[in-house]
């Protein structure tokens, strides 16, 4: 079973798909077995920053029930032994709007990919689907820039996660998920003292999920001067996670960036010793410190 990566940001134009796609590389380059799978609904372009062109299947045919499995669907990168790909289903009726149904038989299917690493670009913003892809991931990573603004979205996208990650583990007419419906939990702590006034058994299931949940951060884009530190970005992150957010990088501006983009090329291929490649490699090296065989071997 392979370890899934997953990498989403309370908004756009953050740089996520592009650090998803280059760090898959990284990965695949330094001798893992690794998967691309684009989960951004309406807005996939992972083949295109990985210079794929001509993709023929991918996640519409498996929505679609053309395919049994998500292996069926997965293609070679060029250029990248050890790296695959399944392209992201477009903008279609099927799928904007996933059922629950289908967003269950998708994540089954993500843990059956072989291989070592599943890197999973979720769609930006703090919508169900977005979140519950998110989710999917044994790790999980949000991306921001270091501008003030990205603090709130940022704070936003990851309360929302927590919740959904501890109401996914009740029924939706559950005694505790009622009552959260009615309040905007600001910690989850609070959580926790919500469930201690529906019941004991309920609020010791809270206290280990909130024990398990756990968020990484990579912030993109970084410069000389900026407003906002990591550092300040991560303590009002930790309000909400407690210590469980864990800082994975800092990937500089970099101007081979943009350039790999409008090649249609991963920057990692383009310009291996650029600020911004050397940086993904150390985060993707934070990564492997993670405590998984998997990620460590």
């Amino acid at each position: 079973m392979s370890r899934i990566v997953s990498f989403a940001s309370g908004k756009g134009g953050v740089g996520k798909s592009t650090l998803a796609v280059n760090l898959a590389v990284l990965a695949a380059q330094a001798g893992h077995s690794v998967t691309f799978v684009d989960l951004d609904l309406g807005g996939a372009d992972g083949h295109l920053l990985l210079g794929q062109l001509d993709v023929e299947r991918g996640l519409a045919q498996f929505l679609a029930r053309e395919a049994e499995s998500l292996e069926e669907v997965a293609v070679p990168v060029e250029r990248v032994p050890g790296l695959k790909l399944i392209m992201g289903a477009g903008e279609t009726l099927r799928s904007a709007n996933p059922s629950y149904a289908t967003k269950n038989r998708l994540g089954r299917h993500l843990r059956r990919l072989r291989g070592d690493l599943v890197v999973v670009d979720v769609g930006a913003g703090c919508g169900y689907h977005a979140l519950d892809f998110f989710l999917f991931g044994d790790e999980r990573i949000v991306v921001s820039t270091p501008e003030p603004t990205a603090v709130m979205d940022v704070y936003k996208f990851v309360k929302l996660a927590a919740v959904r990650y501890v109401l996914s583990h009740f029924l939706a007419r559950d005694a505790l998920s009622v009552e959260v419906a009615g309040r905007n939990v600001q910690s989850l702590e609070e959580m926790v003292t919500i469930a201690q006034g529906v019941d004991a058994t309920a609020a010791e299931t809270v206290r280990e999920l909130v024990d398990a949940f756990s968020v990484s951060l990579i912030v993109n884009q970084t410069r000389p001067g900026s407003r906002l530190d990591t550092f300040k970005l991560a303590a009002v992150v930790r309000e909400f996670v407690g210590s469980h957010l864990r800082v994975v990088g800092e990937v500089p501006r970099d101007g081979a960036v943009a350039a790999a983009v409008s090649a249609m090329r991963p920057v990692a291929l383009t310009s291996p010793h650029s600020p911004a490649t050397l940086a993904m490699k150390l985060s993707l090296a934070h990564l492997m410190e993670a405590p998984s065989p998997r990620l460590a071997g």
